[in-house]
């Protein structure tokens, strides 16, 4: 879980998501929520739950919480809708 947090992670940062909050590597679990400056964070997390990611809006960030039924292939199809949202 912690790698595909990782990996999430990586890939949101590359696209511009502030990781709220920040954490140590020995403070962190496989969830993660991340904030856009550029998005409306309902908006997205509705684009990306209607496009078969599961995620959560909570306030201003978007809750991701990858689990063992989770693959690698999940986390990149996660970062592709991101980079389909308008936003």
């Amino acid at each position: 879980n912690r790698s595909l947090g990782d990996q999430l992670m990586e890939g949101l940062g590359a696209r511009g998501a502030e990781i709220a909050p920040e954490l140590e590597d020995g403070e962190r679990c496989s969830i993660v929520s991340a904030r856009f400056a550029d998005r409306d964070a309902e908006d997205l997390a509705r684009h990306l739950n209607g496009h078969r990611v599961a995620v959560s809006p909570r306030g201003d960030v978007v809750r991701f919480s990858p689990h063992l039924y989770n693959d690698a292939a999940d986390i990149e199809q996660a970062l592709g809708e991101i980079n389909r949202h308008a936003g």
